[in-house]
């Protein structure tokens, strides 16, 4: 890239979009104090949701890596070529000042919510941007052409689709390959269309890139319905087999430290406390929840001389003692004693 990136992030597959993706511009802070919003944090709240809405669409070309620069501000690089995407506002800038004074004040009754005439602000916004392309900004030898994402940052009750389809103007385009216009979870994919006026509109709410919950209650219904072509089957799979996932290293957490626990008791005898024993029977409790509800997993436990060395060497720094007190391999037996309810190292000898 010809000037430094911001951040680089790859994207490796359809598969992992979601955990490649991952906090990045997931949020956004408000526009006073001291959480106030960066323009970085702008650009990558609205990046976000462009490529959430363009991998719905299926117009994300994997592998891809995504470059947050200044001029344009993102660079995405593929296999075949690069393209640029640069971000901007809608809004006036008397709207700007209005609403960051109502963040920092509470608003009276002569000080009125402001509201901006939609349509024009978004061509306002795109009109900017032109003039800068055509002085020679955003066409880079780099990149095969430059995209334009313009973000809803108007008070107004117009931003539906009949205002976005009026934002279209032929005098406008010629310049961006595409220009987007995002509000919040609706993404309009092209607003200077040439087929019938009606910009493309993806509704990212139920994404799983977006909200969780809200994918897994839309997913939840979907299924309730039988509406399996609306399924978001690729991500189901993924979430499904990461769910495996969490409950074996879940399970293998817990019978570390339990084990753990038990090394402790037996070696360290004068400073066994009520503490330690609840954390004891906690453990066995969380494993045997996890082995009733999914009684395959026992199966990890046939590993369980991997996990007392992680346990035993957790012991020795936790107590200070040399790694040689702790046995190189686990003295307790499994079944027997270690998930045994109430079996304690060393309780025969004090009963």
């Amino acid at each position: 890239m010809s000037n430094a990136a911001r951040w680089t992030r790859e994207f490796s597959a359809a598969c992992s979009f979601a955990d490649d993706l991952g906090a990045l511009g997931a949020w956004v802070g408000p526009r006073t104090g001291p959480t106030q919003r960066t323009q970085g944090e702008k650009e990558d709240y609205v990046l976000r949701r462009i490529l959430v809405a363009l991998r719905r669409q299926g117009q994300l070309n994997f592998p891809f890596t995504v470059h947050a620069l200044e001029r344009p501000d993102f660079v995405i690089a593929e296999a075949s070529g690069s393209w640029g995407l640069e971000v901007t506002e809608a809004g006036s800038e008397w709207h700007q000042e209005k609403m960051t004074h109502r963040e920092s004040s509470p608003p009276s009754a002569d000080d009125p919510m402001p509201f901006d005439d939609a349509t024009n602000e978004i061509r306002r916004a795109i009109e900017r941007k032109n003039a800068k392309y055509d002085n020679g900004g955003y066409q880079n030898p780099e990149i095969k052409y430059c995209d334009l994402a313009v973000y809803n940052n108007i008070n107004s009750y117009a931003t539906d689709h009949n205002a976005i389809a009026h934002v279209n103007d032929p005098s406008l385009r010629g310049r961006f390959h595409r220009v987007f216009f995002v509000r919040d979870r609706s993404v309009y994919t092209d607003v200077l269309c040439n087929l019938g006026n009606q910009p493309d509109f993806v509704d990212i709410t139920s994404d799983y890139s977006i909200d969780f919950a809200e994918w897994v209650r839309d997913q939840t219904d979907l299924l309730r319905t039988g509406d399996m072509n609306r399924l978001d089957v690729e991500q189901l799979i993924e979430e499904l087999s990461d769910l495996a996932k969490r409950q074996r290293r879940a399970l293998r957490r817990y019978l570390q430290n339990l084990l753990l626990h038990l090394l402790k008791w037996q070696f360290q005898r004068t400073r066994r406390s009520r503490s330690w024993q609840t954390s004891i029977n906690d453990a066995r409790n969380e494993i045997d929840d996890l082995l009733m509800e999914s009684p395959s997993l026992r199966d990890e436990l046939h590993d369980i001389g991997g996990i007392y060395q992680r346990a035993r060497r957790k012991a020795s720094v936790e107590t200070g003692l040399s790694i040689e007190t702790f046995p190189q391999e686990c003295p307790f037996a499994l079944e027997s004693e270690v998930l045994s309810e109430d079996w304690l190292p060393g309780k025969s000898e004090n009963s």
